[in-house]
């Protein structure tokens, strides 16, 4: 790259204008949100990957525990925005993308106590409770096993006591 930024860039001008964005992390330690301002798109990619348990990759900075967090930095700074981008389905409305920072937050919050109970992460998978509007998420077997991304969040918040 020719240029880096710390918080916030925009390239180009106009009609034209994209802005990039960074709140910390969460699928990695170095996603960047895209708004296309004139289209009022956002570029998620797999920071909203689809609406299932989030794509941590730990190998490379992504934080489960901050995840929800990023989230919310971005739904509440990003203004303007009617669409998403996801990394992996179809496209979706920003409600969306706030829902899932709030899935995560929830998330987070189930392990946190499933921990402390003294659970696996099989068995905080076995008793993780949603409302309603999460009753469409993949929450199944994928990425971390029967325990989900329960193990890694473990790991996590462990290293942090």
């Amino acid at each position: 790259p020719d240029r880096t930024y710390t918080d916030r860039l925009t390239l180009l001008g106009g009609n034209d204008a994209i802005d990039l964005y960074y709140f910390g992390a969460a699928h990695t330690n170095g996603d960047t949100f895209v708004v296309f301002r004139n289209r009022r798109v956002l570029h998620a990619g797999d920071v909203f990957a689809n609406t299932a348990q989030p794509f941590i990759d730990a190998t490379n900075g992504g934080s489960g525990i901050a995840y929800g967090e990023t989230i919310g930095k971005a739904a509440s700074a990003i203004k303007g925005v009617d669409t998403v981008i996801t990394g992996h389905t179809d496209v979706k409305k920003w409600q969306d993308f706030v829902d899932f920072g709030e899935f995560n937050r929830l998330f987070l919050e189930h392990a946190r106590a499933s921990l402390t109970a003294g659970r696996t992460p099989e068995q905080a998978m076995a008793t993780l409770q949603l409302p309603d509007k999460f009753k469409g998420y993949t929450l199944t077997g994928g990425r971390g096993g029967p325990g989900g991304n329960f193990n890694l969040i473990y790991e996590e918040l462990k290293k942090g006591q």
